[in-house]
């Protein structure tokens, strides 16, 4: 079995939501996630204005 370790993120509307429907579409066409994290919330980053 081969190892990934894959970060999401959301940053509109439902965040928690929308990290948690990733997370089936990735069992359902991937595979079993073994282990995941806590959510961890920061403050955004890369260009501002690129919207």
């Amino acid at each position: 079995m081969k190892k990934v370790y894959l970060l999401i993120g959301s940053n509109v509307g439902n965040r928690t939501k929308h990290m948690e429907k990733a997370r089936q579409m990735i069992e359902s066409k991937v595979g079993k996630i073994t282990n995941k994290s806590r959510i961890y919330e920061t403050e955004p980053w890369g260009e501002k204005g690129s919207r």
